[in-house]
């Protein structure tokens, strides 16, 4: 009989509506199949007692322990992944740079928490927005975790894709290697490498103004449309990718991800969270991609991405 090690992921703003999406899915092995235990960390007052109920009435056979706790030392303590959902949200109206200054002083101080109590294998996913700046903070206040930390673009990366297989009128399954550079606050989606049903996208969809301009716009824009659509953000879907991202993480994959430029091979500032094409071997160990080439239409959006997302993190390093 094969005996599993014990997985241990904490979350933070656990009684959230992304994190209400997610544990079912998480604990009912949806990725990792092996034993669990969920470190949740809430802030008092927050009915978070409610969801551990929901979890125990589920009935999932992997899931061990389930531990609820105000405290980040004690829910970051051993952890394997820790996925940081706890952040104000962004209501309808609401600009991204208001969004990070409330957001700021949270991930400054539980930077500092984890730089001293976390464990030095865990990788950490930010998700609360805007999560490039909000992962920054991170680098800074938790530099002991400076390479292991990154930021979902991977929902961005499923936008991009659904919306190739909606042009084509195929299934997403059809479509692989999709990326995305840059910044979750405004992705730059790349099919320049991607196929459909195994040929290169431009083979299948022919509209240059739409791959080169509408596609484009119509990913970036796609956060908005949810959140007017149901006046909260993109709860479920973010689940989902959260999901695509661990299961990235666990087993040798090529995906997108907000990760640590240092020694990037694409010009890009080297103290930025920025989104790359990415390699994982499995169990954490992952790598940017090398010797790419940014197609001709992209390449001033890449660099613009860049000099916002550097002006807003001198902005943040400031409130401390």
């Amino acid at each position: 009989m094969k005996i599993f090690a014990m997985k241990k992921i904490a979350i933070t703003g656990a009684a959230g509506q992304v994190a209400y999406s997610l544990l079912p899915r998480l604990a009912s092995g949806a990725v990792l199949k092996e034993p669990l235990t969920l470190s949740l960390l809430e802030k008092k007052g927050v009915a978070l007692q409610g969801v551990v109920e929901e979890l125990s009435d589920g009935m999932f056979p992997l899931l061990q322990k389930v531990l609820a706790t105000e405290d980040p030392k004690e829910a970051f303590k051993d952890a394997d992944y820790i996925l940081m959902l706890g952040a104000s949200p962004r209501k309808k109206g609401q600009k991204r740079e208001d969004v990070a200054k409330i957001n700021a002083s949270i991930f400054w101080e539980q930077g500092r928490i984890l730089n001293e109590h976390g464990k030095k294998s865990a990788s950490i996913l930010v998700v609360g927005n805007p999560c490039n700046d909000m992962a920054w903070i991170l680098t800074q206040s938790a530099p002991r975790f400076k390479t292991r930390i990154h930021a979902l673009t991977l929902l961005d990366q499923n936008r991009a894709t659904y919306q190739l297989a909606k042009r084509a009128n195929v299934s997403v399954s059809k479509v692989s290697q999709v990326t995305i550079w840059g910044d979750h606050s405004m992705p730059i989606p790349d099919w320049s490498y991607a196929t459909i049903d195994g040929k290169p996208v431009q083979e299948v969809i022919e509209d240059k103004k739409w791959l080169e301009q509408d596609f484009h716009r119509i990913v970036q824009k796609r956060g908005d449309e949810i959140l007017s659509l149901r006046s909260f953000s993109s709860a479920l879907s973010a689940a989902e990718a959260i999901l695509h991202w661990l299961h990235c993480m666990e087993y040798p994959s090529t995906f997108s991800s907000a990760f640590h430029s240092f020694g990037n091979p694409y010009g890009i500032d080297e103290d930025l969270i920025f989104s790359f094409p990415c390699i994982s071997k499995g169990k954490g160990d992952v790598m940017i991609a090398p010797n790419l080439q940014w197609p001709h239409h992209l390449e001033k959006a890449i660099f613009q991405a860049e000099e916002k997302l550097k002006k807003r993190l001198l902005i943040l390093s400031h409130l401390r």
